[in-house]
């Protein structure tokens, strides 16, 4: 299960930031910081039920007896793209040039890798068993 709250809460910073900083500026521990919590978590809560919506039905487990073909390369192959596109974050960071100021290729091979794993049909012969 995906730990959808912290990108929720990411993206929410950064619409923030976009929007001059409304409501970031305030210092830790004061009252006025105290005082905007609750605005604080509903607003979280408000943008983590837009992605509970739109992902929750690739997190649910399948029902007994629904199972899926995967060629065996597949797997593999896309286990390699995510560790590669890991790998070369971790040793680089994500940050780049562009204007959402990240390396989008690193993203693209991680969807790529989820995609051959996860999203797309495998053929009836050749395969292994695979329960989504």
């Amino acid at each position: 299960m995906y730990l959808w709250h912290l990108t929720a809460m990411v993206l929410l910073i950064g619409l923030l930031r976009l929007l001059g900083g409304f409501g970031l500026h305030l210092v830790p521990g004061t009252g006025t910081w105290w005082a905007t919590r609750p605005l604080w978590l509903a607003t979280l809560a408000a943008a983590l039920l837009v992605f509970l919506a739109l992902f929750s039905r690739f997190e649910r487990v399948a029902e007994r007896g629904e199972e899926r073909t995967l060629p065996p390369w597949r797997p593999f192959v896309g286990a390699a793209l995510v560790c590669v596109a890991l790998a070369l974050a971790a040793l680089d960071g994500i940050g780049g040039a562009g204007p959402l100021g990240i390396r989008v290729w690193l993203i693209v091979l991680v969807l790529a890798g989820a995609a051959l794993v996860r999203a797309l049909p495998g053929p009836e012969k050749g395969t292994f068993r695979f329960l989504r």
